[in-house]
C-alpha cells in the first residue's frame, strides 16, 4: 500500500434495503487533510464508522496500513454528568482497550495527555469533573483523547459543530498543525466555507463519493452530492451569493 494509510474500496451499505452508501473508493495517504461535506443523511458518518471497523460494509473492502493508530472524534460528545471522572482520566482512556483492559498508564502517558490538553488550550481544566465543563470544552477534551496516542490518521465527525467561533478557529488552528508535523486527518463537516480554507482536498458524500483529489469544489460535484442547485457564497466574499454553473469553481 506504500504511502496509503487507509484504502477503501468498492464499500456499499445498506440499512433495511436502504441504500446508505454505494461503490465509494477513498484512499487515505501520509499528509493528506480531506474534507468531506454533503447533505444529513448522505452517508459520511456511516462511511467514517466503517473506516474505523465499527461498521461492516454490505459490499466492498478496508485497508489499514499495519501498524499505524487511527484517532476517532464522534460527532456528539456524550458524558454522565454525575459520573466521577476528571477531564485529564477521559483524556488516557485512550490507552485503554477491549485487548488490553489493564493497560499500564505511566508517566509517558501521563505527558502526552497534559501536551493533547495543552494543544487543545484546556490544559487548565484537567482536574474538573468531566460533566462540569461546557459543550464546546467536551468536543476540546475528545479531540485531545484522540491525540494523546498521536495518530497516524485523525478522523473527526463534524468536531466544532458544538464549540463557538473563537474555539472552532483554535481546534483548526491545531488540525493544520499536526497536518503539517505528518498527521493524515479526515474531517466531516457541514461548513463549505471552513473546508475550502483549511483542507487540501475536498469529497462531497451522498451515497456516492464526488470529486476526491482537488480542494476545488465546482457547481457541477455539489449539485450531484445535494441533488438539487446549490447556493454559496464565495470564499473571500461574505456578501456575494451566487448558484455556482457546471464547470465553475468554489474555492
Amino acid at each position: 500500500m506504500s504511502d496509503v494509510l487507509i484504502e477503501v474500496k468498492g464499500v456499499s451499505f445498506a440499512y433495511a434495503r436502504h441504500d446508505v452508501l454505494k461503490d465509494v473508493d477513498l484512499k487515505i495517504k501520509k499528509g493528506d487533510f480531506i474534507g468531506i461535506i454533503g447533505p444529513n443523511g448522505g452517508g459520511k458518518t456511516t462511511l467514517l464508522k466503517i473506516m474505523l471497523g465499527l461498521l461492516k460494509p454490505t459490499k466492498g473492502s478496508v485497508k489499514i496500513k499495519k501498524g499505524i493508530f487511527v484517532g476517532y472524534v464522534p460527532q456528539y460528545p456524550s458524558f454522565d454528568p454525575d459520573f466521577p471522572i476528571q477531564v485529564k482520566d477521559v483524556v488516557l482512556s485512550s490507552y485503554i482497550d477491549g485487548k488490553r483492559p489493564w493497560t499500564r498508564i505511566g508517566k509517558k502517558e501521563k505527558r502526552n495527555a497534559e501536551k493533547a490538553l495543552d494543544m487543545l488550550g484546556i490544559k487548565n481544566i484537567m482536574n474538573k469533573q468531566i460533566g462540569s465543563i461546557s459543550g464546546g470544552e467536551k468536543q476540546r477534551v475528545l479531540i485531545a483523547r484522540a491525540l494523546a496516542r498521536n495518530p497516524d490518521v485523525l478522523i473527526l465527525d463534524e468536531p466544532t459543530a458544538s464549540v463557538d467561533t473563537e474555539s472552532g478557529k483554535k481546534i483548526y488552528g491545531t488540525l493544520e498543525k499536526l497536518n503539517k508535523d505528518g498527521v493524515a486527518i479526515v474531517i466531516v463537516s457541514h461548513d463549505m466555507g471552513v473546508v475550502s480554507r483549511y483542507v487540501k482536498t475536498v469529497a462531497c458524500m451522498n451515497v456516492w463519493l464526488f470529486g476526491h483529489g482537488s480542494k476545488k469544489m465546482t457547481g457541477k460535484m455539489l449539485e450531484k452530492a445535494y441533488a438539487c442547485p446549490v447556493d454559496v457564497i464565495a470564499h473571500g466574499h461574505p456578501h456575494r451569493v451566487y448558484t455556482p454553473h457546471e464547470g465553475e469553481d468554489y474555492a
